[in-house]
């Protein structure tokens, strides 16, 4: 039976440069299930099925798991152009009522950075509008077709202060989901030189027969590490290192300023840390990366995590190493925050459900091997990146 430290080798395998693939080479029918199940859960697949079929590796890969992965790919390349779509329309209806707005992450990389749109799957679209408009964009939104997502139920001007974006909308086509960003990072990370200097760095680029703006490929980059290191903890997944290794490639990046906005923000090391995976699971040549001892193995073991299994190793390593009290405390504190401004009955109830049903699971995982070896991780990436 596959185990998941067997799927994650494997899965580094297939992402990697190096070939032949030794471990693939040996896996068999039920393991490839496993491979298959993992990569779907972090979006893989489309890019192994392009690497697999261009690199002419595909001749060890079982025929149903290649057609699966040709499937997912052919999906992926449909939902990208339905992105696409509703990028474009979110854009002009902003554009008409003069609110300026710049795409983010996988809008950008998706059709300018990666070789194919369906190599970059996206969950949502996410738009950066000037935080003083951004109410206003909110509302004109929704007097267009969007919807709110029931399950999201806080209160946009709440969202404005203490979230990275407004709560989600749903576009009358019921595409993609659309979150309309007033600033890049939560707000405890909050850089306000960065995010101020983004507006004057904007880049455009034809999509489609339009004119859509994005960030820089320098501040996309830094967003990009931020997003994956600093506010996932890489439960986001091992594509962060293919965006990475593409824009990079694609891309004129500014690593002077690179640098010194990550040294103003305090995120030198997450920097450090993606920049040398990237190097070496993709063999791009990156400048400025010291040879400082750096916790490899943990973060890639945490890109690749099963995704079931993320709120329980999540929350042990926040736990880990604390007293009772502060245990205690620090679950309160997440049960119950202390800005309850904006959050509406329609929120409390929302959120006792949610806290409900996580319940069972949290006792299940708590007990599962990879959940308490992911919460290890976790803890020592926490001190090594506070360190």
């Amino acid at each position: 039976m596959t185990t998941a430290v067997d799927a994650r080798k494997a899965l580094i395998d297939l992402l990697s440069i190096q070939a032949p693939a030794p471990v693939v080479a040996h896996l068999d029918g039920r393991e490839w299930a496993g491979l298959l199940c993992l990569a779907r859960q972090h979006r893989l697949t489309p890019l192994l099925h392009w690497r697999l079929t261009r690199e002419k590796r595909a001749g060890a890969i079982p025929e149903d798991i290649r057609k699966s992965f040709a499937k997912d790919f052919k999906d992926s390349t449909l939902r990208a152009l339905a992105a696409r779509r509703e990028l474009i329309l979110t854009s002009k209806i902003l554009a008409g009522a003069a609110i300026p707005s710049a795409a983010l992450k996988g809008a950008f990389l998706a059709f300018h950075a990666y070789p194919h749109p369906a190599l970059r799957p996206s969950r949502d679209i996410d738009l950066l509008v000037p935080r003083e408009k951004a109410l206003r964009a909110y509302e004109i939104l929704q007097r267009a077709g969007f919807r709110r997502i029931e399950e999201h139920t806080l209160d946009p001007e709440y969202c404005l202060d203490s979230a990275r974006h407004l709560p989600p909308l749903m576009p009358p086509s019921g595409a993609l989901r659309v979150e309309l960003h007033a600033r890049l990072t939560l707000p405890r990370e909050s850089a306000t030189g960065w995010e101020n200097g983004v507006w004057e760095r904007l880049i455009e680029r034809p999509s489609a027969g339009q004119t859509l703006r994005y960030l820089s490929p320098t501040d996309l980059l830094l967003h990009l590490i931020v997003h994956a290191a600093y506010e996932h903890r890489f439960d986001n997944g091992p594509l962060i290192l293919s965006d990475l290794d593409y824009l990079i490639r694609g891309e004129k990046i500014d690593w002077t300023l690179f640098w010194n906005l990550a040294c103003e923000g305090g995120w030198t090391k997450g920097c450090e840390l993606l920049l040398k995976l990237t190097g070496r699971l993709h063999g791009a040549s990156l400048p400025g990366i010291p040879d400082a001892s750096i916790p490899e193995f943990d973060a890639l073991a945490l890109m690749l995590r099963d995704t079931k299994l993320n709120y329980a190793a999540r929350l042990a390593g926040r736990l880990s190493g604390r007293s009772p009290l502060q245990k205690l405390s620090l679950l309160f504190r997440g049960a119950l925050p202390s800005q309850s401004v904006g959050m509406t009955p329609r929120y409390w109830a929302a959120r006792a459900k949610r806290v409900a049903s996580r319940v069972p699971t949290l006792l299940s995982s708590a007990r599962h091997p990879a959940a308490r070896e992911n919460a290890e991780a976790l803890a020592r990436l926490e001190r090594w990146l506070s360190t």
